[in-house]
């Protein structure tokens, strides 16, 4: 989702490899369109091969979780490699995907992250603006507020990027 597309913007813009992963195949298409370097539709199989095969390695170093989904958050901790950190972005289900075998004898680190705090924030505005960069790539849909049923419509189908409402 358009998390998710921040991130792929982001972690290219500091020189990272990127693997995307979605279960919606728009939105693969978009982490590719935005730079990401392998991208896989965890829906065609098993994303957790697919991920090592794309990391050319025993895993990840850096995973950022952004769809809440117990499936999401299993792969994402699954596709670390040894002393690999997550990040858990938001909130998902009830459901418990820590495998704690897994954390320690992978010694994997896990954060959970809510928000941006406001001193970040301008930092990133700063460091966007100093590379160049805009999340406009990522918004997919304009609605005026009189299409607002239209708007949600889309975004609650998941199959878009970021769904923006202007005003003229």
């Amino acid at each position: 989702g358009p998390v998710g597309l921040s991130g792929v913007l982001l972690a290219k813009a500091f020189g990272g490899t990127v693997i995307g992963v979605d279960v919606v195949q728009e939105r693969v298409e978009l982490a590719a369109a935005l730079g990401a370097d392998v991208v896989i539709n965890a829906a065609d199989g098993d994303p957790v091969s697919a991920i090592r095969d794309g990391a050319r390695s025993d895993g990840c170093e850096l995973s950022f979780e952004t769809s809440g989904s117990q499936a999401g958050r299993s792969t994402a901790l699954s596709a670390l490699g040894r002393g690999g950190k997550a990040v858990f972005v938001g909130f998902g289900g009830d459901d418990l995907v820590i495998d704690e075998h897994l954390l320690v004898l992978r010694e994997l680190t896990l954060m959970g992250s809510l928000v941006l705090p406001m001193g970040q924030s301008h930092e990133l505005a700063d460091f966007l603006d100093k590379q160049g960069l805009s999340f406009e790539q990522i918004v997919t849909h304009q609605f005026g507020i009189e299409d607002a049923d239209e708007a949600y419509r889309a975004a609650d189908d998941s199959k878009t990027g970021k769904v923006v409402f202007v005003w003229d």
